[in-house]
């Protein structure tokens, strides 16, 4: 029998889910937004645009990762562990964030030029390289601000951020490509950063008080203390990306990078669903009274997360051929490929990927997410340039899988030695299995070369079929039970309208497991 979650547990389970829900329901927006503009921008700039416009925003996210001190993840974590201090923490923590982010803006548009020419190997771009100077400010801000709302509960504001951001970005980098190709492009995704990140400002404002001009030395020392490892995390992410780069640009064309890049952003139609997790359950961590309950609520996770991670990866490996025809069109050949070895990192959801950095960090233990990373790096810096030169961009695709693998791995072994936790293996093994048996009828169903209207036509027809092959079979192994059923209809009375949506797939869920105890019992 499936034990049902404790009711400290439990609590903390609806608590990350109510934040989950609400960041996933405004990331699903920002998606659909994102989704349609990445299509028409893809289409506008083409695979050669679209891996020149992809280099050049390789140098403003490594300039961010060097200014940002892993400070947005300190102001989701102190203001909720410190109520009594959020004012004085935020204000803190904003001002040496904003102080840091100028420094490296100036210099990364003073050393544009040799930037461009290191890093991305097309010095004819320092131009737009320099354009991006305002993003490296106000992006990292925008973060920070967002980082603050979630720290301080008021998470319907915090879920406003991305869906503002993305449609400004959309908007302006759709009607500024028209006129000026990759240059519109660009300068639209800074408009939208700087403009963002000041209504972001005024919404924080509002919401908090105690907000001041003043910086609390010891308050920064704690949260430095906390965000440093991070902060190096980060940093060594950034270089491995930067080196990725740096290998990419030098060994293959802009149309081919273009094609790859595009199979990368395609990782957003899994991560809308995962990644609200490991920011709600940071906060949840954090507020866990001890380790055995810190433990049961990272097995929650794990096991409900699952749930529907990996049929969303099991499908999205099987139909890359659709998805990448829907959203980019026929010229990007090469995407479907690089995209089905991609959306392999999200099977790692199986052992707790999307939370393990979540809970090492609410521990305080950030040199364990330091050092697993690290140990990742040590594997994926050889691997990805022996693979690059001998097997193209697949190779690539397969080192950044492998390198997500190890660190998952290692950050899972870190965190058993604090917590006792206990991963039911049997048990998410049987779901993958379930996840890809459901598969098969999608992978014998030839796809006709057609339209944009019948190629979403048909995809939407395979996910309508593997959702209903998927909870079948599931049910009849015993992957989802009676109690899994009750929790999930439990934790989407917070949804709302979109909850009252899925009660056709709860009413089929219930469904199955009557006939099937009813068969069972005859």
């Amino acid at each position: 029998m499936n034990a049902v979650p404790s009711s400290s547990s439990g609590e903390a389970l609806l608590e990350a889910t109510a934040t989950a829900l609400t960041l996933a329901w405004t990331s699903f927006i920002s998606l659909v937004v994102t989704g349609i503009g990445s299509l028409v921008i893809a289409r506008i700039l083409g695979p050669e645009g679209y891996g020149v416009y992809s280099l050049v925003l390789t140098v403003p996210s490594f300039l961010m990762a060097i200014s940002d001190l892993g400070l947005p993840t300190a102001l989701i974590r102190y203001p909720s562990k410190y109520p009594d201090k959020v004012g004085p923490y935020i204000s803190s923590g904003l001002i040496l964030l904003a102080s840091s982010a100028s420094a490296v803006s100036l210099i990364g548009l003073l050393l544009s030029e040799p930037l461009a020419k290191l890093i991305i190997n097309r010095p004819e771009h320092a131009g737009l390289v320099a354009l991006t100077a305002p993003y490296v400010l106000t992006y990292p801000l925008l973060l920070a601000l967002r980082s603050s709302l979630i720290g301080v509960g008021r998470r319907g504001r915090a879920a406003l951020t991305e869906p503002l951001y993305s449609t400004l970005r959309i908007a302006l980098s759709l009607t500024l490509a028209l006129a000026y190709y990759v240059k519109g492009a660009v300068l639209g995704f800074v408009l939208a950063s700087v403009i963002s990140s000041a209504i972001s400002l005024v919404l924080l404002v509002t919401a908090v008080r105690g907000l001041s001009f003043r910086v609390g030395r010891e308050l920064l020392r704690d949260m430095l203390s906390f965000s440093l490892p991070l902060y190096a995390t980060s940093v060594l992410a950034s270089l491995l990306g930067t080196y990725t780069a740096m290998i990419i640009s030098r060994a293959f064309s802009n149309s081919e990078i273009g094609n790859y890049r595009a199979a990368a952003n395609l990782l957003s139609v899994i991560s809308v669903a995962i990644v609200p997790f490991s920011t709600a359950f940071l906060k949840v961590f954090s507020g866990a009274r001890s380790e055995v309950e810190l433990a049961k609520t990272f097995e929650d996770s794990v096991k409900y997360v699952s749930l529907f991670s990996i049929p969303l990866t099991a499908f999205s490996f099987t139909c890359s051929a659709d998805i990448v025809r829907v959203v980019y069109g026929r010229r990007y050949v090469d995407t479907p490929e690089y995209f089905r070895v991609l959306v392999l990192i999200y099977a790692l959801t199986l052992l707790g990927s999307h939370t393990l950095g979540s809970a090492l960090n609410a521990l305080g233990e950030t040199r364990y997410v330091l050092i697993s990373n690290v140990v990742g790096a040590l594997v994926y810096l050889p691997l990805v340039y022996l693979l690059a030169y001998r097997t193209g961009l697949v190779g690539v695709a397969v080192a950044y899988v492998v390198l997500h693998a190890v660190t998952t791995v290692a950050q899972l072994y870190l965190l058993s030695r604090r917590i006792p936790l206990r991963l039911r293996l049997a048990r998410q093994v049987k779901l993958l299995a379930v996840s890809t048996i459901a598969s098969l009828p999608l992978v014998v169903t030839a796809t006709a070369s057609v339209g944009f209207l019948e190629s979403f036509a048909v995809l939407l027809a395979k996910f309508l079929v593997y959702v209903v092959v998927y909870l079948s079979i599931a049910v009849a192994l015993g992957v989802i039970s009676a109690s899994e059923v009750g929790v999930l209809k439990n934790l989407a009375t917070g949804l709302g309208v979109f909850g009252k949506l899925l009660n056709p797939v709860f009413w089929y869920l219930n469904t199955l497991i009557k006939l099937l105890t009813r068969f069972g019992g005859s």
